[in-house]
């Protein structure tokens, strides 16, 4: 799949900046960070990293609203992991609806609230399948308000 997405690492008051290119949905990319932030075999960032296939960019941000677009303008997901505690949140974009950039929270929890293993990628695919239907209502109200262009 081509769904792309960044992970933001908080450190500190900034964010460090991930790329990954391909399966970056929530059931793909997010089921593999909660399962990853979840277990004990993970003893570091660089640990996550190689697990979830996440490339470093050399781009920090202060903001997770500011990844989308200014660091990747066809990104679909954003993620933002706080080590500590461990947290997960998830904000989908408004890519690629014809809608102005923005990005809107989709799933956030600690990691000891996290699915059970064997509903991680049944949840994600639940905050997948809401967070595009919620796009297709707001496109189509977007273009109620321009008068239906």
């Amino acid at each position: 799949m081509g769904t792309r997405a960044v992970v933001l690492r908080r450190v500190g008051r900034r964010y460090e900046c991930y790329y990954h290119h391909s399966d970056g949905s929530p059931s793909g990319l997010g089921a593999r960070l909660i399962e990853a932030l979840r277990s004990p075999l993970f003893k570091s960032w660089e640990d996550v990293m190689g697990f979830c296939g996440l490339d470093r960019m050399d781009r920090v941000v202060e903001k997770p609203e500011d990844v989308y677009p200014w660091v990747q303008a066809d990104l679909e997901y954003v993620y933002v992991v706080d080590p500590e505690p461990p947290r997960l949140t998830i904000y989908a974009t408004s890519f690629p609806r014809r809608l102005p950039y923005f990005i809107f929270e989709v799933y956030s929890s600690y990691a000891m609230y996290f699915p059970d293993p064997g509903h991680v990628v049944s949840r994600m695919a639940e905050v997948e399948t809401y967070s595009r239907m919620l796009l297709r209502a707001l496109e189509q109200y977007h273009r109620a308000v321009k008068g239906g262009e």
